[in-house]
């Protein structure tokens, strides 16, 4: 569960994707760490497609400037009052799933409300009663388990819920109030939520209830540090029962930059169901200049990338210092960190990162004010594993840049950090035999779907399908199996630049780093960099190789968007 490449985001059991928490699982490239208890200590890194609601964005039917999706003038977005919190709201259910305090009465209405009430407000009794258990934690109360369904609490104890809020608040400060300061009283928070329908638009008067409208209600609230905002992401089930709860990371509100060396505009990128919120940001002073696409890693992330308490943002790092080098670029929020409702147990990698990444170069080649002959690809981690594979199906595209990408397949990278991570944790023998049986059983199921898809063609059964494995179903790890990064890499003929930060502990130099220039030896249109001393996010490493690194303010190194810009200006790198 993960998002933002590296963010440490946490989440337990049935997220708003419904995504399946079992015993031990990995993400892959991007993996974030969360640690649960399996007597005492595990190590729990896991992807899903869940996320914060936002509310759906919508494109500008004028279209100014002639750039398709801009939605005005670049000038800075006005970020929402915040909205008084208010305290947990009685839902229905058997009784054990009630929020502690509410009396019958109170109780008989609200069922009545779930049963038969208008869409609106039963939106609006989760969405109150997310602030109030949000509310609850940052005073030290998570009584929030108590309305978890059998399910969850069967898979997430209390104890763990504390640590991962821990972990997840550990090094922000004190929340901010109504005027941005930092609250004095924790009960002073400006807090605001949302909340909708998994797979549902419903809405205002429309009568029904929660099965009605999907089986279920995806809510998050928003706590403000001065760094960035802390999503708590709350799903309830048709009965009013915690099915999955989240926490993870953005960026306060904020709108596009003008400099003296670059101007930025808000666009959307997609059509029809999934617009999303993206960047364009322009170089001044430079006509039609090269554009830089940048595709994000594995799990739920916002247009920056952004990770870590100290809400470091890679891509807008990339961004800007790629336009004050003259070179233009696209960023974009991720599917499901826009639409954490919308993702189901048949995720794809299409519907992850490939579709929407496709619509965006779509969007590049119609725009007037870049190159359309000079648009690149540049992948971050997974977004660097499937950079040849969108480069071959999107011919437009000049080059690519892998930034800690690998040829290797997921799953690999999943059970490589799964071993080292046990290797770290200090596990007795004992412990490290069953966890490490646990994660060789679930990728040898792995390695057993990805040979059938690739030496049959043929799509798997539904049981192989629906199993959930490293986190993911199935459905997932079928898709990616139908890439083959190192067979289409060997024989794209489009430019690739393959960066890697030395430093790294979740893409490898020794094996990752080293199979590409392994596959790709000799090839006059491939270059080669690898800078030591810098983390997985190009940023410089403080040793501790672990996702607490990324706590620490930190920005990409300039020299990596040097080497970058001189690449798609002349076609090489600069000389080490």
């Amino acid at each position: 569960m993960r998002n933002s490449c590296d963010v440490p985001d946490r989440e337990f059991g049935e997220g708003s994707g419904k995504m399946r928490k079992k015993g031990f699982m990995a993400n892959g490239l991007d993996a974030g760490v969360c640690r649960r208890a399996v007597r005492g200590l595990c190590i729990l890194i896991a992807l899903t497609a869940a996320g914060c609601s936002k509310k759906t964005g919508q494109a500008d039917p004028e279209n100014p400037g002639g750039i398709p999706g801009i939605t005005g003038e670049a000038k800075p977005t006005e970020s929402k009052e915040p909205t008084k919190a208010a305290e947990p709201t009685a839902v229905p259910g058997n009784g054990e799933n009630d929020v502690p305090g509410a009396n019958a009465d109170e109780r008989e209405n609200v069922e009545n409300l779930v049963l038969s009430g208008t869409a609106d407000e039963i939106l609006a009794c989760f969405r109150e009663r997310t602030m109030g258990y949000a509310r609850s934690m940052l005073s030290g109360d998570f009584s929030v388990c108590e309305s978890f369904s059998d399910e969850l609490s069967n898979a997430l104890s209390e104890r763990d819920l504390k640590n991962g809020w821990k972990q997840t608040v550990q090094g922000l400060g004190e929340p901010l109030d109504a005027d941005g300061v930092e609250a004095g009283d924790l009960q002073d928070a400006a807090l605001t939520a949302e909340a909708a329908f998994l797979g549902s638009q419903a809405a205002g008067d429309e009568i029904g209830s929660i099965m009605d409208f999907g089986g279920y209600v995806v809510t998050s609230a928003q706590i403000p540090y001065k760094a960035k905002y802390v999503i708590v992401s709350v799903t309830y089930g048709q009965t009013g029962a915690v099915e999955g709860i989240y926490m993870t990371y953005t960026l306060p509100p904020a709108g596009p930059e003008i400099t003296e060396n670059y101007v930025e505009h808000e666009v959307t990128v997609g059509s029809g169901q999934f617009l999303l919120e993206g960047m364009l940001t322009l170089p001044n002073g430079v006509e039609k200049p090269p554009v830089v696409l940048l595709v994000h890693g594995s799990g739920q992330s916002d247009k920056n990338e952004t990770v870590g308490a100290a809400g470091n943002a890679p891509f807008a790092d990339i961004a800007h210092g790629l336009a004050e080098r003259g070179i233009a670029s696209l960023r974009y929020d991720k599917r499901y960190y826009k639409y954490p409702g919308l993702a189901t147990e048949t995720i794809t990698i299409w519907d992850e990162v490939l579709d929407d990444a496709a619509q965006a170069i779509s969007l590049l080649s119609q725009m007037d004010e870049v190159d359309s002959g000079r648009i690149f690809v540049a992948g971050h981690s997974l977004g660097g594993m499937l950079a040849p594979y969108i480069v071959q199906e999107n011919p437009q595209v000049a080059g690519m840049v892998s930034l800690a990408g690998s040829p290797r397949g997921l799953w690999e990278i999943v059970y490589d950090q799964n071993m080292a991570a046990m290797e770290a944790a200090g596990l007795t023998e004992a412990e490290f035999a069953s966890l490490g049986g646990m994660v060789q059983q679930e990728y040898d199921k792995v390695l057993s779907l990805v040979a059938d898809v690739r030496d049959s063609g043929a799509e798997p059964g539904e049981a192989e399908l629906s199993e959930v494995l490293f986190g993911v179903s199935g459905h997932y790890w079928a898709s990616l199996a139908k890439i083959d990064t190192a067979a289409i890499a060997k024989e794209l003929s489009a430019p690739m630049l393959i960066l890697q930060g030395g430093a790294d502990f979740q893409v490898y130099p020794e094996r990752d780093f080293a199979a590409w220039q392994v596959l790709l030896e000799g090839r006059e249109n491939v270059e080669f960099r690898l800078f030591e001393g810098l983390n997985h996010l190009f940023m410089p490493s403080n040793g501790a190789m672990d996702v607490t690194e990324y706590d620490e303010e930190a920005h990409v190194s300039p020299e990596v968007i040097d080497v970058i810009a001189a690449w798609i200006q002349g076609g090489k790198e600069p000389a080490e």
